[in-house]
């Protein structure tokens, strides 16, 4: 019991002692004691949202039914504007007004539903097209309430009508259900009216507004569909009068000025819409306006044809004019090789247009000195822009001069046919221009393999007309000897192969032109041929033996005298593809 009161006494003064130690904290932080107390928040989880509702069945019916049930009150409503023309109610004016009227509401309930409800769209628009096709062709063909240029006037703006209510949103499925109507009624019309021009005006307007919208940048356009469509009702038109004598006396006449300016409004259409997109807007070149743009210069190549009757040259005028331009376009605009699909379309377009033009205007002999001089030309520019694209429209001009000059059927009848007994002015011109062209580029010895190609055309022909030339000049020689039988022209046909393809491979090998040595082993293959089609067919033993002879010395010098080229340096100098 003594020591009850010390135990109190030390208790008292531990209660102290943590008051006073209260008191110190306290007084260090200078706020209540409550403010130092971190409350302790319950972990807060990430949100979980609740998973996406499955669409009901049932909701999907209440919006879809309904719009079902409007769109057939629509066609319920275009059977009763019918049957009131039927009963003739109405006057013929009125009905017409109605009935247009009724479809255009329906397209412009079609362009007022919300940019999500796209079906709703399809629907109210596919209404409109149900209601109007329908319509035009019976007020154009069973009631005659309207001319056949009416309809067609109808069409061209309801299709312009749907392009400009759908434009702002962006409405791609309205317009497409009623540039479809509008595409489809204009093609089904012109054929059972017989009457083709008003509905082919329409769809060059339907094509207007198309490459409008395609060069504001608005993907608001069927340019597959309705070039498709132009392009279709242009031929048929092309192809039903170019022979009026035949046409059916139930279609309408077409003056000849109607027709030809329709085909070329087609391709002016395109041409203005094309270069305005790659000139101006700096765009590339599509596959569809490569098609189209070819497609349109066919049918205005064959509607201008008509009425010229056989005459050629008025068209070859027009392409080689239309070349020089192109090939100004080419290098002054499309010299940037960002731009390189341009570059070559163009380029092979200006080609084309130049040999069409000069075939179909020159005659035999200015049309060879021509496309000599085309192809001088073009390869002295390839060499020197350093422009392969160039070096390569040298090559084409200078096939095309060996073709229509008659120098590849000298040089064939020469080495393996008939030999001819002079050379003509013309294969002369071809001639010059192959040597000329190889000549050319004989300082550009380390090329790209690509480049090499054009190089390697004019060496061929460079070759075979020495060939050609030493044959002659041979035979001629046995002809005054009187030695020029079949087997004997056969053997210096042998001799000049034999001997050319070793001067071929010692300069190639010892020249650096690399292309000599490849015609060197070339000619090895030819030789062989004739040697089995001419040489033994002639059946002569000495000189077949003579022949074979010189051929086993070429087929073993040609590797030895091409060997020294393996050995050098190979150069590889790239060469732009502009």
């Amino acid at each position: 019991m003594h020591d009850f009161p010390d135990a109190t006494s030390q208790l008292l003064a531990r209660i102290e002692a943590l008051e006073h130690r209260v008191k110190v904290l306290e007084a260090a932080a200078d706020v209540p004691i409550a403010a130092n107390v971190v409350p302790i928040h319950p972990r807060q989880d990430k949100p979980v949202h609740p998973p996406a509702s499955v669409p009901d069945s049932s909701a999907i019916a209440s919006g879809i039914f309904p719009m079902l049930g409007k769109a057939t009150l629509g066609i319920a409503g275009a059977y009763l504007l019918r049957a009131i023309a039927e009963a003739g109610y109405l006057p013929a004016l009125a009905i017409d007004v109605l009935a247009i009227a009724y479809a255009a509401m329906w397209l412009v309930f079609a362009s007022r539903v919300k940019t999500e409800a796209w079906f709703a769209g399809i629907i109210y628009s596919s209404t409109s097209g149900l209601i109007l096709a329908p319509m035009l062709w019976e007020m154009t063909l069973r009631f005659q309430y309207l001319s056949p240029e009416a309809a067609a006037v109808v069409l061209g703006c309801y299709a312009i009508a749907a392009t400009v209510l759908a434009w702002q949103r962006k409405l791609i499925a309205v317009y497409w259900a009623a540039t479809f109507t509008a595409v489809s009624a204009s093609l089904a019309l012109m054929l059972a009216t017989h009457n083709l021009v008003p509905f082919i005006l329409a769809l060059l307007a339907i094509a207007i507004a198309s490459e409008f919208a395609v060069l504001r940048g608005s993907k608001l356009h069927a340019r597959f569909l309705i070039a498709a469509a132009v392009d279709l009702a242009i031929w048929a038109m092309a192809y039903l009068y170019s022979a009026p004598a035949s046409l059916p006396s139930d279609y309408h006449s077409v003056a000849t000025p109607v027709l030809l300016a329709i085909a070329t409004g087609l391709f002016l259409l395109y041409v203005v819409s094309i270069l305005y997109r790659n000139i101006i807007q700096q765009t590339n070149i599509t596959l569809f306006e490569i098609f189209q743009l070819m497609a349109a210069f066919l049918l205005t190549a064959y509607a201008w044809l008509m009425p010229f009757g056989h005459s050629l040259i008025p068209l070859g005028a027009t392409c080689l004019v239309a070349g020089i331009v192109v090939y100004g376009i080419v290098f002054l605009r499309f010299e940037d090789y960002s731009l390189s699909i341009n570059y070559h379309v163009y380029g092979a377009w200006a080609l084309a247009l130049l040999l069409i033009g000069t075939i179909l205007t020159l005659p035999h002999l200015l049309l060879s000195i021509a496309l000599g001089a085309a192809a001088i030309v073009a390869t002295i520019a390839g060499i020197r822009r350093d422009c392969l694209t160039l070096k390569y429209h040298g090559m084409v001009y200078l096939v095309a001069v060996a073709a229509v000059s008659g120098l590849m059927e000298y040089i064939s009848n020469a080495l393996a046919g008939t030999l001819p007994p002079s050379v003509p002015v013309t294969v002369c011109i071809g001639m010059v221009a192959a040597i000329a062209c190889y000549l050319c580029g004989w300082k550009n010895i380390e090329l790209s393999r690509r480049a090499r190609i054009p190089q390697i055309v004019s060496a061929v022909f460079s070759a075979c007309i020495t060939a050609s030339l030493l044959i002659a000049l041979l035979a001629f020689a046995a002809s005054i000897l009187h030695v020029a039988g079949p087997h004997q022209l056969a053997f210096i046909r042998t001799l000049v192969s034999c001997s050319l393809a070793l001067a071929l491979a010692y300069l190639g090998s010892h020249l650096r032109h690399i292309e000599l040595v490849w015609i060197a082993y070339g000619a090895l293959i030819f030789i062989a041929a004739k040697l089995f089609f001419e040489d033994l067919r002639l059946g002569h033993l000495a000189f077949i033996a003579a022949s074979l002879v010189f051929y086993a010395a070429a087929l073993i010098f040609i590797p030895r005298l091409a060997r020294p080229i393996a050995s050098g340096p190979a150069g590889s100098q790239k060469i732009s593809l502009g």
